[in-house]
């Protein structure tokens, strides 16, 4: 699970970051 661990967390991140570019680009879109 130790081994698992940190790539769970990267992941998450990841996919969080993904979310926040996606709005930020939606945000520049609407912005227009």
């Amino acid at each position: 699970m130790a081994t698992l661990f940190p790539f769970l967390l990267l992941t998450l991140l990841g996919s969080i970051i993904a979310v926040v570019v996606v709005k930020l680009m939606q945000n520049m879109n609407v912005v227009d």
